[in-house]
């Protein structure tokens, strides 16, 4: 191949990354971009257990801890449990402007990258706007050490 060609892909090639990293961070429905938030690095990475509906196990979600999974639409989500035996879980989708939100640690909040709406993670209601919804609650139970679908 002619160098030419060569750096010619190359280029191709990094602007489409350039390109998927940005859609990604603009409220894209894949998981990681929440990772991309900068407090959303609590936020667990490990995958759902294999089975109808399950989403993870319990020891998975440490007391006061965030797990990050896809809701059963593929979209970003968060699994909380604040308190031993209470799990809690929000769709990841800002009610703004369908951007990702991450976690917020420090504040026990989802914050919103796009506009600056905040969420409290106990109850996913809007502490600062623009959001005036709140974010989406998604039914969960807890059977045998697993957090599956309500």
């Amino acid at each position: 191949m002619e160098r030419r060609a060569v750096l010619t892909s190359g280029a191709v090639i990094a602007g489409v990354g350039v390109a998927a990293v940005t859609l990604a961070a603009c409220g894209g429905s894949s998981g990681s971009s929440a990772a991309a938030s900068p407090a959303a690095s609590a936020a667990g990475s490990a995958a759902a257990p294999t089975g109808s509906g399950q989403i993870a196990k319990v020891s998975d979600i440490p007391v006061g801890s965030v797990f990050a999974f896809q809701d059963p639409q593929g979209g970003p989500a968060f699994l909380l449990q604040p308190a031993a035996g209470t799990f809690l879980a929000y769709s990841g989708i800002c009610t703004h402007n369908g951007c990702t939100v991450g976690y917020d640690e420090g504040a026990a909040e989802f914050a919103c990258p796009c506009h600056g709406a905040r969420f409290e993670a106990a109850t996913g209601d809007v502490v600062q706007g623009p959001a005036q919804q709140p974010l989406t609650k998604i039914a969960v139970v807890e059977s045998g050490g697993v957090i599956s679908y309500a």
